[in-house]
């Protein structure tokens, strides 16, 4: 990239076709100059004119991801019972982080992807609601496993 010494102070959008100074237009490195081709009144214009559309393609694409993230952990249950007591009904099972946890998985199939899932699946054991429950309360000491404290 040039010195900012012998670049021109301004530039013509390619869009309007004004010429403008080089503060109206917003930075980006990949350009000779340093800055955009159009200048921000007409790249603001510009994406007030697309939002819709391109809020609609984001939308669908969410949607796609999250029903083919849904198919794979059904998938993942079906081949994966319950590591305490072999449940394999899928509407029970859960998982059990048992380090470095990032998120809940119900959570990170709706926001990321099938492979970044899976890292975070690789954390954690299979296990039935009631098992989870059974560890949960053990590791933490619940009153219940514990019992009532002595008067």
């Amino acid at each position: 990239m040039l010195d900012e010494e012998h670049l021109p102070k301004g530039k013509t959008c390619s869009t309007c076709k004004e010429w403008k100074p080089l503060d109206e237009f917003n930075k980006r490195s990949a350009s000779k100059d340093g800055r955009q081709w159009n200048c921000r009144d007409c790249n603001k214009a510009y994406h007030y004119a697309n939002f819709d559309r391109h809020m609609a393609r984001i939308r669908a694409r969410n949607r796609r991801m999250i029903e083919e993230n849904t198919r794979l952990l059904a998938a993942y249950f079906a081949e994966h019972p319950c590591v305490d007591c072999g449940e394999s009904d899928i509407a029970v099972l859960e998982f059990d982080h048992l380090r470095d946890k990032r998120g809940d998985i119900a959570r990170l199939v709706r926001q990321w992807s099938w492979s970044a899932v899976l890292v975070e699946i690789a954390k954690c054991d299979v296990v039935c609601a009631n098992c989870h429950r059974r560890r949960t309360f053990t590791r933490q000491g619940c009153w219940r496993v514990v019992g009532f404290p002595d008067d």
